[in-house]
């Protein structure tokens, strides 16, 4: 396949480069962004029953990077074309999403809101470096490519509201800044959608 078959909407092209000039903005002026006292006023009134939900809302983020994709997978082999590329691009849209974030992470090697401020509770799990937020990062992967994928409106809805309940439990739980789980939404969104395009190219997506 050539190249320009992969871009078949620049409009994406444009968007996901005008997404890392935006990571790199946030990553660059994060300490302007981190909000710890906005952190520290959510830790205050949170109760150990809300704590137990933003932890298990925390770690919902396998079974929507892996388990909603092979159930999707599943459903397409037995009622559609019986390929499983799809579930493949999910995967690899989730992947390149991680890899990515990773190597980001240590271009800045930015200090978790526990480690800038001692009053954060550490509530959640969290090592390595904070910018981006992986979490967010793959299940905003995993939302939007499921969303193009299947085209179905609630799911669409369903799946991004999801999504951006882990995105705020990281904040929350302490372990990100609302710079770090943004970041990670942009990054997971761009990814996802230039993999929609190239599986799409592939007349993998019907």
């Amino acid at each position: 396949m050539k190249v320009s078959e992969y871009l078949v909407n620049r409009r994406v092209v444009v968007f996901a480069v005008a997404t890392f000039f935006f990571i790199a903005f946030l990553g660059y002026f994060r300490s302007h962004f981190m909000q710890i006292d906005w952190i520290l006023r959510i830790q205050q009134g949170i109760t150990p029953g809300q704590v137990i939900f933003w932890r298990i809302m925390s770690s919902s983020v396998t079974v929507l990077s892996f388990g909603v994709p092979i159930l999707l997978a599943l459903w397409h082999w037995f009622n559609r074309s019986g390929s499983w590329l799809p579930l493949l691009y999910t995967f690899g849209s989730i992947a390149s999403a991680g890899i990515i974030n990773y190597i980001i992470k240590f271009i800045f090697q930015a200090e978790r809101p526990f480690h800038t401020s001692l009053s954060v509770l550490k509530l959640g799990s969290g090592g390595s470096f904070s910018f981006p937020s992986g979490h967010s990062a793959e299940e905003f992967a995993a939302a939007v490519f499921i969303g193009c994928w299947v085209n179905h409106s609630i799911l669409r809805s369903m799946l991004i509201v999801w999504a951006l309940l882990v995105a705020m439990s990281r904040v929350i739980l302490g372990v990100h800044t609302p710079a770090d789980v943004i970041a990670g939404m942009a990054l997971g969104s761009a990814v996802s959608l230039i993999f929609h395009q190239v599986a799409k190219a592939n007349n993998v997506l019907e």
